[in-house]
């Protein structure tokens, strides 16, 4: 009840989705592997298959919500369910009859029965790109703050694999559960196995170097020059793209279609905007430098951006000028 919350403790507020769709009878969600290579430019991808993990006893929400204590019925968590005794383990990849299989098993199965899998499909990838829009900003502010000689950054220092959970209500819409930063790689099941191996090869070639850029490095100095590192951003891009397909993986950003692309660059400046207006207002920390400018195709906002004219006035004094310059690539 609401007396047991703490209003001085952090909480976290979802809406419970009331009619999830269902497979027969069970409720069930979806664990998407989304890979993040690059944040300025942003480059974002997804695995092609991934895990559906069903609940253990049939779903029935009554008018009295008096039946949310049996957590094998609303919750879809492995570890919720793998003890249950309702639990029936994959015995093969292709195994259609368990409590885990297949993205894209399930997917071709709504397809056949009601003829939306691409569009399906295409929603669940634009879910995964604007939750990762809406952290761009700080998660470009933090990655700059770690790499304190970011004059020597190619764009491929490091990367980001991603667990995001989906689940669908009755109309087949796609709603975010959670995104987890260290997705379990556990493999009890040859279905795990399957999917999970193939993610994570996909993902270290993805990452690794091409024979271009250990040409480029092998032939630069201890500090990169600007047209090297250009040259190797560019070989970075071409690599993963000419890669992605062959690797199970769908790039999800940037997109191919040039009204979604746009979109989302309204998405990106609304988020860079946010962040300096709201996040960082008032502190010593200048966001011009980490704002995603470079595949917003906008200028970084000032930190004081959003404020009234007397507390913009303010912060300038207790900054100091502030000095502008432009985002270099960065990788996530």
């Amino acid at each position: 009840s609401l007396s047991d919350i703490d209003p001085q403790a952090n909480n976290i507020v979802q809406r419970y989705m009331a009619k999830p769709h269902l497979i027969d009878g069970y409720k069930y969600d979806m664990r998407l592997f989304v890979l993040l290579t690059s944040l300025s430019p942003l480059r974002i991808y997804i695995f092609r298959e991934g895990l559906v993990r069903l609940c253990t006893q049939p779903y029935g929400l009554t008018g009295t919500g008096s039946n949310l204590q049996d957590l094998r019925m609303h919750l879809t968590n492995y570890a919720i369910n793998k003890n249950a005794d309702g639990f029936v383990q994959p015995t093969s990849a292709e195994d259609d009859c368990s409590s885990k299989r297949l993205v894209s098993s399930v997917l071709a199965k709504l397809g056949e029965e009601r003829g939306s899998q691409p569009e399906l499909w295409s929603e669940i990838q634009q879910l995964c790109v604007k939750t990762i829009i809406s952290a761009q900003p700080h998660l470009l502010h933090t990655y700059r703050t770690c790499r304190q000689r970011a004059a020597d950054d190619c764009g491929s220092t490091c990367f980001e694999l991603l667990g995001f959970d989906v689940i669908l209500d009755a109309k087949l819409k796609p709603y975010l559960l959670e995104v987890n930063h260290s997705p379990s790689f556990t493999c009890d099941s040859p279905l795990d196995e399957a999917v999970k191996s193939a993610v994570l090869r996909g993902t270290m070639e993805m990452v690794s170097f091409s024979r271009e850029e250990k040409k480029l490095l092998k032939g630069a100095g201890r500090r990169l020059e600007p047209a090297t590192r250009t040259r190797l951003a560019m070989a970075r891009a071409e690599y993963e793209s000419g890669h992605a397909d062959r690797l199970g993986f769908d790039t999800i950003f940037p997109p191919a279609c040039e009204e979604l692309h746009a979109r989302y660059r309204d998405h990106l400046k609304i988020s860079a905007d946010l962040y300096s207006s709201q996040s960082l207002a008032g502190s010593r920390r200048d966001t011009s430098k980490f704002a995603g400018t470079r595949m917003a195709q906008h200028a970084a906002p000032h930190p004081t951006f959003g404020l009234p004219q007397p507390l913009r006035e303010e912060a300038k004094e207790a900054r100091g000028a502030p000095t502008a310059e432009p985002a270099d690539a960065a990788a996530a």
